[in-house]
């Protein structure tokens, strides 16, 4: 008789020959297979190198397993290399409780390559800039590769809108620096944003694998500089303290008539017009046109004089009679009867002709300065009129204000933030005015008392300017 025992096999292998990993996946599982058996099975390992060398580019960290989880260390030494490569083995098995026969099976051997990886980021995930900076750096970090790595680059709106606000001037880079164009648009508006988001990147040397880190977009945030003042059209000159000038601007509403000044002599209302073709502002600005001045003169109470200031034909009309002023210079001197119209030199080789405003008394002095289509309107002399004087330019008139560092202007209690710029005008063009800053930028909000709107009146004469604290006039 003869006893033949039929030993139970089983195997043992590794999943797959070979596995890619990255440079900085640190420690990482590699799964041995263990098809059968007591379920208290040993399998023993070891690890041979390629070009990757134990110690330096890896560490095994188990050489005997009874689950089947093989734990390996990925070094990443942060040196530009290509891929390297090492193996793992498995020497032996056995069943520790039956008399099973464990055998290794012919997926003995992994081989393990270690791609070369690196990432891109950008430093930070925001940036605030001024609207004036022009064209500005960003820097793109890349932690490695080979030294030839490509870059791309998006751009995507927020607020800010590309063409009008910002340009990206570099969609591919190859030495970490992005440039970005910031637009001076001059128009009075909030702060803006937008978004530079890096799309991919490439090691052209085909050595390392580039990928594109957390940090992957950067918000910028294009920070206004237009102060209600700051070069807006139309704008206003007024004198306070010792020499200062006080100067804002209003943007307001083409085809609407505001009052500018409104006093118990006087009375000045302004038409708002659109700007002439041609002009980088004409889709968002309004300029002064035709100015009307109501005047009363001293002791004749029921005598008021009308003039009116043309841009369109640059023409002074006091009452019935125009003076065309062309390239001229012209000065109105009101005294406490008439209105007495004097033809100046000739401006042709200045920038603008201009008339001279002038009342005796009470005292008051401006100049309307033509400028193609529309005009502006800088104050000289403001002592004569009256405390309770109102209006878009009149509620600064003659009124108590003290100027703090530069930065801000107390006017009757209002404190008004301010910026010292030269004056927008042809005169005094080496001049500079303590321009306020609107809030928002828009339409003198914070600056003037109530809205914009509240200023607009029936016509270039009327004397009926109703704002809520001056009725009485």
């Amino acid at each position: 008789t003869i006893e033949i025992t039929i030993e139970a096999t089983f195997e043992v292998n590794f999943l797959t020959n070979s596995l890619s990993v990255s440079e900085g996946d640190g420690t990482i599982n590699i799964t041995v297979n263990i098809t059968g058996g007591s379920g208290y099975t040993t399998v023993e390992l070891s690890a041979s190198n390629g070009t990757a060398i134990m110690g330096m580019d890896y560490n095994l960290l188990t050489t005997t397993t009874g689950d089947g989880n093989v734990l390996v260390e990925i070094i990443d030494d942060n040196i530009n290399e290509e891929a390297e490569s090492f193996n793992i083995s498995i020497t032996s098995c056995v069943d520790q409780i039956t008399n099973d026969v464990c055998t290794v099976g012919s997926i003995d051997t992994i081989e393990i390559t270690i791609e070369a990886t690196f990432e891109v980021n950008f430093l930070t995930n925001s940036l605030s800039v001024s609207e004036g900076d022009g064209t500005i750096n960003i820097t793109v970090n890349i932690t490695g590769g080979s030294g030839y790595t490509t870059v791309e680059l998006s751009a995507s709106n927020g607020t800010a809108i590309m063409g009008m606000d910002y340009n990206l001037l570099t969609t591919t880079i190859a030495d970490g620096d992005v440039e970005v164009q910031i637009v001076d648009d001059d128009i009075n508006e909030e702060a803006e944003s937008f978004n530079i988001s890096i799309t991919s990147c490439t090691d052209q040397a085909g050595i390392d694998v580039c990928t594109v880190g957390s940090i992957d977009t950067i918000e910028i945030t294009i920070e206004s500089n237009d102060g209600a003042g700051a070069g807006q059209d139309p704008h206003f000159v007024v004198p306070i303290l010792s020499g200062n000038k006080f100067c804002y601007s209003m943007q307001g509403m083409a085809n609407f008539i505001f009052n500018l000044v409104s006093d118990a002599f006087i009375n000045i209302n302004a038409y708002f017009v659109k700007p002439e073709d041609g002009n980088r502002f004409k889709e968002y600005a309004t300029f002064l046109g035709d100015i009307g001045i109501l005047v009363q003169f001293k002791g004749h109470k029921e005598t008021m004089t009308k003039i009116r200031i043309s841009a369109s034909d640059r023409s002074v009309t006091v009452g019935g009679s125009k003076t065309i002023v062309k390239d001229h210079s012209v000065d109105l001197l009101i005294d406490d009867s008439s209105v007495v119209v004097r033809m100046g030199e000739s401006t042709s080789n200045k920038k603008t002709s201009s008339v001279t405003v002038t009342v005796v008394e009470p005292s008051l002095a401006f100049e309307v300065s033509f400028v193609n289509n529309h005009v502006d309107l800088i104050f000289a002399d403001d002592s004569g009129v009256s405390k309770n004087c109102h209006g878009i330019i009149g509620q600064f008139l003659h009124k108590e204000a003290k100027v703090i560092n530069n930065e801000h202007i107390n006017i009757n209690g209002r404190y008004i933030p301010v910026e010292r710029l030269p004056v927008w005008d042809f005169v005094n063009a080496n001049d500079s005015c303590l321009h306020a800053k609107a809030k928002g930028g828009f339409q003198a909000e914070g600056i003037i008392e109530g809205k914009y709107t509240d200023y607009i009146v029936e016509s270039l004469f009327s004397p009926h300017f109703y704002y809520s604290k001056f009725k009485e006039l």
